[in-house]
């Protein structure tokens, strides 16, 4: 059985048409409150029909294409959904004493940003770094291992993923748009383009990810029409120095050189800025001043 809150209103089903799954998304999607470009709905599904929480994911990602959202973001969250939602199934049917156990889920959708918060049945709580660390190092250490990855997985696809609160669940957060990065090498220098998402709160830690992978190359990071007007909106020019500031810490930290380019096409970045990095580099903290 499935309980619908759409926008902090209960909806009333008869207990015949709650328990028909598909009668009661196919009811959210023609409500008036759907329609709206800001919406939450929140879901209560019993530990009987959890599968109907999955139902929920592609309702969602039916409004986000009508929001605009990229293809590739919607893929991703579709993932990252199922991915929890799996993950917080396997927490509820280890609990074989409760007979009465439920999956909330919380979804929030914007025409700027979508989240899931998917809380475990109530009173069983996890350490989200903990445990992704853990999986981490187990599948490290044997790359065939099945169990773990969805977690993970979530990790790398959600701009932010954190755990609630009250430690019973988990939130992914999706903005728009999406990052959309292209990296290739040039001999011992790798390249990484940000085609789309610069001023995505993501995109700092996702370039950090990135340099990590590479340790032992110098960069050469393109970052398009970013402005670096001193004069910008205050949560623009945050936003920069933030992402500025973990490129400069990741560079330090892997005595690595990086060579920024801005507000030229990747070609002739690309053109522009080989001829300066090879065969000498141009630290980053020389180029840009904070």
């Amino acid at each position: 059985m499935i309980e619908i809150i759409l926008n902090a209103v209960k909806i009333a089903f008869s207990e015949d048409f709650r328990t028909s799954a598909s009668a009661v998304i196919d009811f959210v999607r023609r409500s008036p409150d759907w329609q709206n470009d800001i919406c939450v709905l929140e879901a209560h599904v019993d530990k009987s029909a959890f599968e109907h929480a999955y139902l929920l994911g592609g309702l969602t990602c039916d409004k986000m294409r009508n929001l605009g959202f990229s293809d590739n973001c919607v893929d991703d969250f579709r993932t990252t959904y199922d991915e929890l939602v799996k993950n917080a199934i396997e927490h509820g049917n280890t609990l074989k004493k409760r007979r009465r156990t439920k999956l909330t889920i919380v979804i929030e959708i914007t025409s700027h940003y979508v989240s899931v918060t998917i809380n475990n049945p109530k009173g069983v709580k996890f350490d989200l770094d903990s445990i992704l660390e853990s999986r981490i190092t187990s599948i490290n250490r044997d790359s065939n291992a099945a169990r773990g990855r969805g977690l993970i997985i979530a990790s790398l696809l959600a701009d932010s993923l954190i755990a609630t609160k009250n430690g019973e669940g988990v939130k992914a957060t999706f903005y728009k748009p999406a990052v959309v990065i292209r990296q290739y090498s040039l001999g011992q220098v790798s390249v990484i383009e940000v085609r789309e998402g610069l001023e995505n709160p993501s995109l700092a830690h996702r370039l950090r990810t990135l340099m990590s992978q590479h340790l032992e190359s110098d960069f050469i990071i393109h970052l398009g029409m970013l402005s670096i007007d001193r004069q910008a909106a205050e949560p623009r020019k945050r936003l920069r120095t933030e992402l500025l500031s973990e490129i400069i810490s990741a560079s330090l930290e892997r005595h690595t050189q990086v060579l920024l380019v801005f507000g030229v096409t990747p070609g002739q970045a690309m053109s522009e800025a080989m001829s300066k990095i090879l065969p000498e580099s141009v630290l980053v903290r020389d180029m840009v001043k904070l």
